[in-house]
């Protein structure tokens, strides 16, 4: 992209593929009002432990994953029977890159995770993800299953806001949203970097796609 971006123009614009990148992203949409999965950051070279993060939040199972990544790339649960099964691989994680450490969001393996496309600011459409039996990856890869949804205003409220808090706005991408024990909506990923946006299962939505591109050309 360094070099592509001095040849033509990127879209979506490259500082916001620069700081979509980092999953630190999610603590400036937090900073700004956007309810996300909570999230401790563990920066490279600054280890903690699982279990002092764990105590600390009052949380059971966790999820770790590397602040870079997509694909559930590195991405591990941590029943808490087994924080200290799982503390070396972390301690070698955080040696090699920046983690974050989130509660395990019980509604994945039981509601999913909807995802809402924004095409210029707005909404346009949704699908739902589910993972296999057994399993909490919502990937494809893993054997997740899509299925169609139809979000509640609130949901489409969320999602357009989330758009709302980028500077500047993307011309197009998704919300990943979860659900809290109580029922609240949680941005899990805010993905605008050549993300899957299931176009196909709304072909209409394409008209709005091309407009975002062309408010930037």
């Amino acid at each position: 992209m360094e070099r592509v971006k001095t040849q033509t123009q990127l879209i979506n614009p490259y500082p916001l593929i620069q700081w979509n990148i980092d999953k630190h992203y999610l603590a400036d949409l937090k900073a700004k009002g956007i309810a996300i999965v909570p999230t401790v950051f563990v920066d490279q070279g600054k280890y903690r432990t699982l279990e002092e993060i764990i105590t600390g939040y009052n949380w059971t199972d966790v999820v770790i994953k590397p602040a870079i990544a997509g694909g559930a790339f590195k991405t591990y649960k941590v029943p808490q029977h087994q924080t200290e099964e799982f503390e070396p691989l972390f301690k070698t994680l955080v040696a090699e890159r920046d983690i974050l450490v989130q509660p395990f969001i019980k509604s994945i393996t039981s509601r999913g995770e909807a995802s809402l496309m924004i095409f210029k600011g707005q909404f346009t459409h949704a699908i739902l993800k589910k993972a296999k039996a057994g399993d909490y990856r919502v990937q494809d890869d893993f054997g997740g299953t899509v299925h169609p949804y139809q979000p509640a205003a609130e949901e489409i409220t969320f999602a357009e806001s989330v758009f709302a808090c980028c500077n500047p706005m993307p011309a197009y991408g998704r919300a990943d949203i979860v659900w809290s024990e109580k029922g609240n909506i949680l941005l899990g990923e805010l993905e605008i970097i050549e993300p899957e946006l299931w176009v196909r299962n709304h072909p209409q939505s394409a008209h709005a796609l091309a407009e975002g591109i062309i408010r930037y050309l």
